[in-house]
């Protein structure tokens, strides 16, 4: 399952109303682009082999909020490219849930999941140098 690392992550507060609230991931631009690589190439492959009609279809355990009719695998495979290929935004993790859930079952490295890249950036302190300064401190 292929990892793409975020740099920060926002949970947002939820809306009136509404039981969730959505939490965007933040990806660097070599990130982005190695995930729209990885898209990419998992959607040419997807649409050479389903017909159009299948993708359209509504899902079922895939509701939309008010009466809309179910997403459809063409809605959530087109929802999530183009948030993060034509707009360059932040990713919703409802997005990528959905992403996700629908590529349950598929062959392939479908599932996308993000890592936080936090860890790489916190300098690592030496139990002897900490020692050290702790005692100079003194």
């Amino acid at each position: 399952m292929p990892e793409f690392k975020y740099t920060s992550k926002q949970e947002m507060t939820p809306r009136f109303g509404q039981k969730f609230a959505t939490t965007y991931y933040r990806f660097t631009g070599a990130e982005r682009l190695r995930l729209h690589r990885h898209m990419r190439k998992l959607l040419e492959d997807f649409f050479e082999t389903i017909d159009d009609q299948t993708m359209r279809a509504p899902l079922r355990g895939f509701p939309r909020q008010g009466k809309q009719p179910n997403y459809s695998a063409y809605d959530i495979l087109e929802d999530l490219y183009d948030y993060v290929v034509a707009d360059s935004k932040d990713v919703p993790s409802g997005m990528l849930g959905r992403w996700n859930r629908l590529s349950e079952g598929m062959t392939g490295d479908w599932e996308i999941t993000p890592v936080s890249s936090i860890e790489e950036h916190t300098p690592r302190v030496q139990s002897e140098n900490f020692a050290r300064l702790f005692r100079e401190t003194k």
